[in-house]
């Protein structure tokens, strides 16, 4: 799961100036925060903030070209949580809340097995390439997926969770990879948050039809709860088949760039590589903070979305209505990506990320607060609150995954990409275990738990308060 994507006279970015796609004409440079340091730092980053010459020009060129970069990666963003969202819905439904955990681990565990050979493929083929085999793979996941769904087949619907993982993992390098390619590197904040946009849009269509969708002409279970129908899986089931097979046709009109690194050496050793890469990022005091912040803030929010559903289904009875829960946390994580656009740029970036944390802190300790109020007070009162906790996570993921796109190498682009997800899917992957300790373990109520993952939103934020360098300058 995971994404990103844009000045005149003296407008800073990201420090370090404008970095461009590669060309035969010229190297490409990528900024640094003040002076670069660590294995995978771009030596030829600039210390002139200014944007190139040429970077305008670079700009109206590259806007054609983003929206079939954003068109392929939101198709297939919609096409991900409407399965996904469907499939818990189901589970929820016949009573199988646990399920939600372990297809949060198998959906996990690509992103971390295959992380390096993502990586090396996004640096050593054209990442336009990459791309279009992902999609074709996609389609192939989303065939079974619509058989498993139909049938409520569980382990055909847990092997499309594994196969759309796989796909995403190669997919997500080349694409990410290709955004600081396509635009110079003091709009890539802004690019990304401009992405962001689309792939809310898409997350939220659908997350938010999964539950209409799934609903048609829905049949009554026991204790008078809505149960999918037949006709409403096989309407799931043509669905994502369809729009991935747009998606692979879609993905034909991005741009093609020359291979980074066509000399990349195969990285046989698998998540060994990886666990190295991350110990050379680590060296990069910055790169490494935004790398580990970024995982936990990424395990928080699956964690949280996981809590929704059965906060909406289980403690609140809202049926498809709970989709709506999960809508208004990703409208606040779109606004929250344009204003890290806006406020997370130049040289001190990272001044905001704490504020941000605190603000999230505060907005998921709030809940039990909100569960004690009447029904009325309780139903306005849970959706601006996960707006405040959207847009503060926002923030935080827009501008640390900017950095983490510009700061390497052009050569090291892909792995340094492939890494980040490495280390945002093992936090993923420990929110499974931890939803299923909170919800059958202790047997905790959602809002309760939601007050629980609190603690470590503070912790994190104490984190960055420490970490994060305190002047202009520093590393």
């Amino acid at each position: 799961m995971i994404s990103s994507d844009v000045p005149s006279k003296r407008t800073p970015g990201f420090p370090g100036g404008p970095m461009t796609a590669p060309r035969e004409d010229a190297p490409e440079r990528c900024p640094a925060s003040a002076s670069p340091s660590g294995p995978f730092a771009d030596p030829h980053a600039p210390h002139d903030l200014a944007p190139a010459e040429d970077g305008l020009a670079q700009l109206r060129a590259a806007r054609k070209k983003f929206v079939f970069m954003a068109g392929t990666y939101s198709l297939g963003v919609l096409n991900d949580h409407f399965f996904k969202q469907s499939a818990m819905m189901i589970a929820v439904a016949m009573g199988l809340a646990e399920y939600q955990g372990y297809g949060t681990v198998l959906f996990t565990l690509p992103f971390i097995l295959f992380a390096a050979p993502a990586g090396w493929m996004a640096d050593r083929f054209s990442k336009r390439s990459v791309i279009i085999g992902a999609k074709a793979l996609e389609l192939v996941a989303m065939i079974v997926g619509a058989i498993g769904i139909y049938a409520t087949c569980w382990p055909l619907i847990f092997t499309m969770l594994f196969l759309m993982a796989a796909q995403s993992a190669l997919f997500s390098p080349a694409l990410n990879g290709s955004i600081p390619e396509l635009y110079p590197a003091h709009y890539v904040t802004q690019a990304n948050a401009r992405l962001r946009v689309f792939v809310t849009v898409a997350i939220l269509a659908g997350a938010a039809l999964a539950g209409p969708v799934l609903y048609l002409q829905a049949d009554l279970g026991a204790g008078g709860l809505k149960i999918p129908s037949p006709y409403g899986k096989g309407a799931v089931a043509i669905g994502v088949v369809a729009i991935a097979l747009f998606g692979l046709l879609w993905s034909f009109g991005v741009p093609r760039f020359k291979a980074a690194n066509p000399q990349a050496p195969f990285p046989s050793t698998g998540p060994l590589h990886t666990l190295q890469s991350l110990r050379a990022i680590a060296k990069d005091r910055l790169l490494g903070v935004s790398v580990l912040a970024n995982a936990v803030v990424w395990g928080l929010a699956n964690l949280q979305f996981l809590l929704i559903n059965t906060l909406g289904l289980n403690q609140y009875k809202l049926g498809a209505c709970t989709s709506y829960l999960m809508a208004t946390e990703l409208v606040g994580i779109a606004i929250g990506g344009m204003l890290a656009g806006r406020y997370c740029r130049g040289e001190r970036w990272h001044r905001h990320l704490a504020a941000a944390g605190l603000v999230l802190s505060l907005g998921l300790c709030s809940f039990p607060g909100i569960a004690s109020l009447d029904f009325q007070g309780q139903w306005y009162g849970f959706f601006p609150l996960l707006l405040i906790v959207g847009a503060s996570g926002g923030v935080m993921i827009i501008a640390m995954e900017s950095f983490i796109q510009i700061r390497p190498a052009p050569e090291k682009k892909g792995e340094i990409w492939a890494s980040a997800n490495f280390s945002v899917f093992l936090g993923v992957l420990l929110s499974g275990p931890l939803f299923n300790l909170l919800e059958t373990g202790l047997e905790w109520r959602p809002t309760s738990s939601f007050a629980a993952t609190a603690l470590l939103a503070f912790l994190l934020t104490l984190f960055l308060f420490f970490a994060l360098p305190r002047r202009t300058g520093s590393r």
